[in-house]
């Protein structure tokens, strides 16, 4: 009996994969007021899609939204997208009746969007998704079982521009020279 409960578990998990929607940085580490590059991904999915949905959330003082660009994956579609002070809203479907044209422009992994923020503040900050106001669709736009990935990434203050010692020292001196003579001249 238990072997059977094993294999009839190992088969039903097998055919519950999520596709899996993540965000993707250009870089781990930025300086406040970079911009930071992102792209939304999705990937593990096993049937032609037909459209997303996606509400990534962020913390409006620690990231200001610069712009958006659609992916090329879903042909010629719809899109729709709607930002506010703390969320970037995007969806877009497709109008092909080719799946096999689409199929190709999706492959196993593709970018759904792109994005880009100014860095605010220091810290670790993040990107989510609101898991209610995201998922995806197959090419009958039935949902899918979608999981989701956040991103994350650190902002630092920088690095000032350091003062060569050598320099430094050079300034000293002559300021010493300088008032030193002066000193002698008013002396005499």
């Amino acid at each position: 009996m238990k072997n059977l409960l094993l294999i009839l578990s190992l088969f039903i998990s097998g055919f519950s994969q999520a596709a899996l929607i993540e965000i993707e940085f250009d870089q781990d580490n930025y300086q406040v007021n970079d911009t930071i590059y992102g792209q939304l991904i999705v990937s593990d999915f096993d049937e032609t899609l037909g459209g997303f949905f996606a509400e990534m959330t962020y913390l409006p003082s620690n990231l200001s939204l610069i712009d958006w660009q659609f992916g090329s994956a879903f042909d010629f579609g719809s899109t729709y997208a709607l930002s506010n002070a703390a969320s970037l809203y995007l969806e877009e479907y497709t109008w092909s009746f080719d799946e096999g044209l689409l199929a190709s422009l999706q492959g196993s992994r593709f970018m759904l969007a792109s994005f880009s923020f100014t860095a605010l503040t220091i810290g670790q900050q993040s990107i989510g998704f609101n898991r209610d106001s995201s998922g995806l669709l197959n090419f009958n736009f039935d949902d899918l079982t979608t999981s989701y990935q956040a991103g994350s990434f650190m902002v630092t203050a920088g690095n000032p521009t350091p003062v060569p010692a050598p320099a430094t020292l050079l300034l000293f001196v002559s300021a010493l020279i300088f008032l030193s003579r002066n000193r002698k001249t008013k002396g005499s």
